[in-house]
């Protein structure tokens, strides 16, 4: 069997091995080890930063009738490849997704509708507008 985990933060991919192990120590034949080199979970972003400031504030100015809270990103993203060049990084998208644009999501026919199109195209303009991004 294989099984494709989502180390959370608060995990390592060694505890969780671990605990795969204890799981089926007592069946016969079976066994747990990685499939390739396990990836352990991005660190997580500080929200006290002035780039978390910036964002939150944006977010703000853009859409005031959504309170802005941080969250979790469950899926694997190119976010651990900055992590060795920044303090911290922020997987944000001002999108507002309806039920069946989330139905969509990695499917057949994947698209964001043309306001959330334009409303990545502001966010991210005043974003370096801001220079934030220098």
């Amino acid at each position: 069997a294989r099984i494709n985990l989502r180390i959370h933060p608060r995990d390592s991919a060694a505890d969780l091995l671990a605990q795969a192990r204890a799981a089926v120590a007592d069946l016969d034949g079976v066994s747990v080890s990685w499939d390739g080199e396990p990836l352990e979970a991005s660190p997580v972003s500080s929200v006290q930063s002035a780039s978390y400031a910036l964002i939150a504030a944006l977010s703000r100015e853009m859409l005031p009738e959504i309170p802005v809270a941080p969250g979790l990103v469950v899926g694997g993203t190119d976010a651990r490849h900055y992590a060795d060049v920044a303090q911290d990084v922020y997987r944000f998208q001002p999108l507002l997704l309806s039920e069946a644009d989330l139905a969509g999501l990695h499917g057949i026919n994947e698209h964001i509708s043309l306001e959330n199109y334009q409303r990545l195209i502001r966010f991210y303009v005043a974003l370096i507008e801001s220079g934030a991004m220098q």
